[in-house]
Order: structure tokens, then sequence, then C-alpha cells
């Protein structure tokens, strides 16, 4: 069986700390199969799923061409989810849709599909998971409801380098690092 992977940007321990609090706090209230362990907590900018150490490797090399990028920075800010609001499949901590975002996600999917993995076909919703897998029996109750209407800045992640992670489904944490991508200090295109 191949293992999955995904490419994202791994946040600051300070940010990861302050969103793994706001996990404690809404598990009160929250029931979900899945919350995100702290040292997991990313933004995804590919999902690839099963693929070959062959083509990995090759994906390794493809990648570096996208660390043209300048790096920058973007805020995590306020809560969301998807699914229904009575019972969301995912709560999630939003992060700003900045233009160097949006390039450096479109720059890794056309690298991708280049070799082959499926191109995005979905509008990038830049974002962390925090839980899934709703498996409460009611609705949410007031308390969580407020806590993903708080829509204050959480943290500041500046971006100098994105991970191609591996998935390991039944480790804590799950994601390995395969190798990291900087950015440069400035942009050479």
């Amino acid at each position: 069986m191949e293992a999955h992977y995904f490419i994202g940007i791994s946040l600051p321990r300070e940010v990861a700390a302050h969103l793994s609090r706001w996990q404690s706090a809404m598990k009160q209230h929250a029931n979900y199969k899945n919350w995100t362990d702290s040292d997991d907590l990313h933004i995804t900018l590919k999902f690839l799923g099963a693929a070959t150490e062959k083509k990995i490797k090759k994906l390794c090399n493809e990648l570096v061409e996208c660390g043209y990028t300048s790096t920058f920075s973007l805020n995590v800010e306020g809560f969301g989810f998807f699914g229904k609001p009575t019972s969301p499949r995912v709560i999630w901590a939003g992060v700003e849709k900045t233009n160097s975002l949006l390039l450096l996600q479109e720059k890794i999917d056309q690298v991708c599909s280049e070799l082959g993995f499926e191109k995005e076909t979905r509008v990038y919703k830049p974002h962390i998971t925090l839980a899934k897998k709703w498996v409460g029996s009611s609705s949410i109750g007031p308390e969580l409801d407020s806590m993903l209407k708080h829509q204050e800045v959480l943290g500041t992640v500046k971006v100098n380098k994105f991970t191609l992670f591996k998935i390991h489904p039944n480790q804590t944490p799950k994601y390995e690092v395969v190798q990291q991508i900087p950015l440069s200090p400035q942009n050479h295109l």
C-alpha cells in the first residue's frame, strides 16, 4: 500500500500553542472523533494522496522551483467550519488569503499536475483544521457557536518555507517531514 502525502506550511510553535488552547476550550462543547495534534497543525497547500517513492523523489526535485517565491507573512484569524452549522464536519482556524499565498499554492498545484497528480478543481480556501468528524448526538451548543464567531487575529505566520509531508494515520503526530523547501528572501521571478 502506497503512503499518502501533502504539501503544507507548518505553524510557528507560539501560533500552534495558541490554537491548541482554543481546541481545549472547544473540546468542552464539541464531540469530534479527530482533534488535530498541536504538532500537526498546518496550512495545506496541496493534498497529493497516494504516491510511489519514485514519484515523490521526482516531485521533490521539481518543487525546488516553487521556492523562488519570496517569503511573506499572513495572519491566522477567526474560526469557521465546513458542513452543517448544527453539526459541522470540520472546525478550522481561518488564514488570510494573501496574493503571495495564492501564488505559491497555484505554482505548487501546477508542478504537481505536470507530474500526474490531480489538479485541484475547488477554489482554494486556506485554513488550519482543528477538528474533524463530528460524532455528537445533538447540535452544537451556544458556547461553541460563540467561539466560532470569534474573528480576531490569532497569530501571524512568517512563511519562509513549505514542506512535503508523509501521512502516518495511526501515529501521533501523524505527519512526517519528507522535504522542506525554503523560499527566497527576495523574489527572483
